[in-house]
């Protein structure tokens, strides 16, 4: 799948507005019926819209880019849709690189925890990982003053020379992959130097120590033993093709040092759940067969609350269900839920750090008994299920004894001396108190004091009198 180049830049990264960034900040619907959990995103995951990456390096910290030769960097859609890094490469000299760079007061002091546990997401032309760094060399012989064929490239902070310190670039490449699948690579895990497409590896683009420039068969472990102090500038991705053909590459994330970062601006879920894959159990059993998924696998690694995977997989009716279920698709944002035997939509959660997080579930409409969890991603439209039960829900209590104790402000079950105890009501409403009435069954002040029934009497009486009064005058007059 081939892409059209990015459109030609004028001025500034920051003065440019990609209509593409524009077309996925859009897509923010929310439907006013849609279940939707909460976002989750881990705390040390950072989302980088285009806004965000600037042209010159910070003096803190950010995200930089590079653009060299007409290479071109930018958020944009990727092949499915979701937002990710564009590196757009017309010709063999173009090259871009997008670092997470560092102010001289924030430069970490250490490669190894950088790379332990490093990783990106990319796909299509070949995106290598970079590390931009100054050091001091173990050999105090491979420095910036020593001999023209074995310095070291000299160290210089925003013109100014580091003495005694070097410049460095260690790249690690892992050859081009397919323009419509994402590639996950891992850097904590690889230790051998670069021999080509054929074998992804470390390589240092910069004298380090004993080891030269574009030494390509050299471990990532020998070059740190060459190093005695770094301050590392800047961490991130880079490419370049070699190649007449324009071609792009896509990063959907990078993440290091326990941190993570998204390109693109902070997800929101589909307007509409995706659609259920089957009308009913039996529909739903013919698909997991015809699909091959293997469900009791998958149930062991469902996590309902604290228990470990596979554990305690029987729900309790009553209460809200907080799970997570590894997911391995890369693409998904957020994952829809249905419980079967027919398919009834919980709710829409998030991906976390690869797993769907379900946090708060209602689960009090299942019946008791077995069910599936069918969990369908919203952007790959993949597909797991898990196999639950639902507890039976408690009984409801025939105890009367649900009246309140006595205590302040309670009545007491014998009546007292000025008073008769009012009749309860048969009906309640919310709150307890009976409907019209205070709850004492008594019917509510209306604010005027009600008459002694004796001198109401007497009033009808009179009003009675003067009608009768009143007619019998007129049937005289009648008459006469």
């Amino acid at each position: 799948m081939s892409r059209s180049p990015l459109p030609a830049r004028s001025g500034s990264r920051g003065g440019r507005l990609r209509a593409a960034s524009a077309l996925v900040a859009g897509a923010t619907l929310l439907s006013a019926g849609l279940a939707v959990a909460a976002p989750a995103n881990a705390a040390d995951t950072s989302f980088v819209p285009d806004s965000a990456i600037s042209s010159t390096r910070a003096t803190t910290h950010g995200w930089y880019a590079e653009e060299n030769s007409g290479g071109q960097v930018g958020v944009s859609p990727a092949f499915d849709g979701s937002a990710a890094l564009e590196m757009s490469i017309p010709s063999p000299a173009a090259s871009t690189r997008a670092l997470f760079t560092y102010g001289p007061s924030e430069r970490p002091s250490s490669l190894a925890d950088i790379v332990s546990g490093a990783s990106y997401v990319y796909s299509g032309l070949n995106v290598n990982f970079q590390l931009e760094f100054f050091f001091r060399p173990v050999n105090p012989a491979y420095g910036p003053t020593a001999g023209v064929a074995d310095k070291c490239t000299a160290a210089s902070d925003d013109g100014v020379p580091i003495a005694d310190w070097c410049y460095g670039v260690i790249k690690y490449e892992p050859g081009a992959t397919s323009v419509d699948t994402w590639t996950t690579v891992t850097l904590g895990d690889k230790d051998t130097g670069w021999k080509g497409v054929t074998q992804p590896g470390w390589w240092p683009t910069n004298r380090i120590g004993a080891i030269p420039k574009n030494a390509f068969d050299t471990t990532f472990t020998s070059m740190l033993a060459e190093i005695a102090e770094v301050k590392v500038i800047g961490v991130g991705v880079a490419a370049g093709s070699g190649s007449s053909d324009p071609q792009s590459a896509w990063v959907r994330s990078v993440s290091y040092g326990g941190a993570s970062y998204r390109f693109g601006d902070a997800p929101v879920p589909a307007a509409e759940p995706v659609e259920p894959p089957a009308a009913s159990t039996d529909a739903l059993e013919d698909f997991i067969a015809d699909a091959g998924i293997d469900v009791a696998a998958t149930t062991e690694t469902f996590s309902v609350g604290d228990a470990a995977p596979g554990e305690d997989v029987e729900l309790d009716p009553t209460a809200p269900l907080d799970a997570s279920l590894p997911w391995a698709p890369v693409g998904d944002d957020f994952v829809d839920l249905y419980a079967y035997s027919e398919p009834l939509f919980l709710g829409t959660f998030p991906v976390v750090d690869g797993a769907v997080v379900v946090t708060g579930l209602d689960v009090s409409a299942l019946e008791a008994g077995g069910h599936h969890l069918v969990f369908i991603g919203q952007t790959t439209q993949e597909v797991s299920v898990v196999r639950i039960a639902v507890q039976e829900a408690p009984a409801p209590s025939d105890d009367p004894g649900d009246e309140p104790s006595d205590g302040p402000g309670t009545p007491s079950d014998e009546p007292s001396s000025s008073s008769t105890p009012a009749p309860s009501s048969s009906t309640g409403t919310a709150g307890g108190g009976s409907a019209g009435g205070t709850s004492n069954g008594a019917l509510a002040s209306t604010g005027v004091d009600p008459l002694p029934l004796g001198v109401l009497a007497l009033i009808a009486l009179a009003i009675g009198a003067g009608v009768m009064l009143n007619v019998r005058t007129a049937r005289r007059q009648q008459r006469s």
